[in-house]
């Protein structure tokens, strides 16, 4: 694997500080990377967003998605910073469009339940999707990541239904819809 300059020099400190053997440095720099390009791809999530106004919607959609996603997995690209740029442009897009909709059509919570209905099946069915590079093997951490998963989705279905949040309810179901719809088989092919 290769890592940024940035993230094997930190990795190559903290080891040696602590005295790591050099696969541990590999895993404390694969990280580091993962940190990294998480943290860029929301803010460039929220820098398209905010190009359009819609700064908070889109950081609202990708926190969603993001939190489902660590449960349930889903449709990777071929590297790491391919899938950053194609997260950040898909939740860009989908949180600019739900909050220019939402601004002009009134958008009643049964609707929202009816989507996140239908991402409750799709996660009953499908998740969690692992990947070539990180199988899951454990039947029991399977187990684990449907039932977050399914919780997760009950959650904000809960928010929608007790808790009156104006627009963010939107956002947060459109975070879910957009990360349950990679977990649908053909975007999982290997």
């Amino acid at each position: 694997m290769s890592y940024s300059k940035f993230s094997t020099n930190i990795a190559k400190y903290i080891s040696n500080e602590i005295n790591l053997d050099d696969e541990k440095k590999q895993i404390i720099a694969y990280a580091i990377d993962s940190l990294l390009l998480s943290i860029l791809g929301f803010l460039l999530i929220v820098f398209f967003g905010a190009l359009f106004g819609a700064a908070l919607p889109a950081a609202i959609t990708s926190l969603s998605g993001g939190f489902l996603r660590r449960l349930s997995g889903g449709a990777h690209a071929e590297t790491p910073m391919k899938c950053m740029l194609y997260s950040s442009l898909g939740y860009g897009i989908v949180s600019v469009a739900g909050y220019y909709v939402s601004k002009t059509i009134a958008i009643n919570n049964i609707y929202l339940l009816a989507v996140l209905g239908f991402c409750l099946l799709i996660v009953a069915r499908y998740a969690p999707v692992d990947c070539p590079a990180k199988p899951i093997h454990s039947p029991v951490l399977r187990k684990r990541l449907k039932v977050g998963s399914i919780c997760f989705i009950l959650g904000i279905m809960f928010l929608v239904i007790f808790l009156d949040l104006g627009s963010i309810e939107i956002f947060l179901t459109l975070g879910v819809l957009v990360q349950s719809l990679t977990l649908f088989p053909f975007l999982n092919k290997n």
